[in-house]
């Protein structure tokens, strides 16, 4: 509910609170926290962001180690995981023929822990075409974008700043960027109050972002081991997750929080013989 509205401001959270007054003022603390955004901060995210989108990780190849490098870097530079180095570390997938990792990182405090998950595997670039090479570059793939005849749908896009253009810019590097910066901002707040004994009483965070999700779930099955592993080392509690995956909307000022999750299943066929062609099949 708290995420659901978290542009309405301090005013929608108190009223969905009710007169739960020291819930109110802990997540009215929380909310200051993760919206007390800088300019910095913003910079960073874009920084990140658009690095992100520039390493390409086509699902399903060694490509993905690329990014998984990435971010477990990005994540061990920062100053809470240079004084707790075993906090943050990659798990490596068994038998994996592409040699693929569960990037990981945990802000420990209470036992109750909230998940960030995100995937850093990407659709591969094959339907750009003659635009392949420019598939992983925003600015310039929407310059030559512009120099196509495409629908009106598309072209009123070209001249909003909102919109960037290219392979996994929603699904999901914008979502990976988002979370390792909230995670930054976290970090950054307890290093100011890890020697306080009531940052003990507070809830973990952990990090998770997998390859694989958008062929087979190598990935995610292979953190459901990771997690019983951390729950186990940590004393871990896990009490929700939160995935960043890009949604459709139909009101543009609406953001929509899905509660729940449906599952996965994947049903896989498949066909052998010999490359034909045939004049009456019936």
């Amino acid at each position: 509910m708290l995420i659901s509205n978290i542009k309405g401001g301090k005013k929608n959270i108190k009223e969905e609170l009710g007169d739960n007054k020291r819930m109110k003022k802990k997540i009215c603390r929380k909310w200051r926290l993760l919206m007390n955004w800088t300019d910095k901060d913003v910079h960073e995210l874009d920084r990140v962001f658009n690095e992100l989108i520039t390493i390409q990780s086509d699902t399903g190849t060694e490509l993905e180690r690329n990014i998984s490098k990435y971010i477990f870097s990005e994540l061990k530079s920062w100053k809470y995981f240079k004084k707790h180095t075993d906090y943050v570390g990659v798990h490596k997938l068994k038998n994996d023929p592409y040699g693929r990792s569960v990037i990981w990182a945990l802000l420990k405090q209470g036992s109750e822990t909230v998940v960030l998950m995100n995937h850093h595997d990407a659709v591969d670039i094959e339907e750009y075409s003659d635009l392949k090479p420019y598939a992983l570059q925003p600015k310039e793939l929407k310059r030559k974008l512009m120099m196509k005849q495409l629908p009106e749908a598309v072209t009123k896009d070209f001249h909003d700043a909102e919109w960037i253009f290219g392979r996994g810019t929603a699904d999901m590097k914008s979502g990976i960027a988002l979370q390792m910066m909230m995670l930054k901002k976290f970090s950054d707040h307890m290093d100011q109050v890890e020697e306080n004994e009531e940052s003990q009483k507070g809830r973990s965070l952990l990090f998770l972002s997998v390859c694989d999700e958008e062929n087979l779930s190598a990935g995610m099955r292979e953190a459901v081991n990771l997690m019983k592993n951390l729950e186990e080392k940590h004393d871990l509690k896990y009490v929700t997750a939160i995935n960043s995956e890009p949604y459709m909307k139909d009101n543009e000022s609406q953001p929509i929080f899905y509660e729940g999750s449906v599952g996965k299943t994947m049903a896989v066929i498949l066909a052998r013989g010999k490359k034909s062609t045939c004049w009456q099949c019936l």
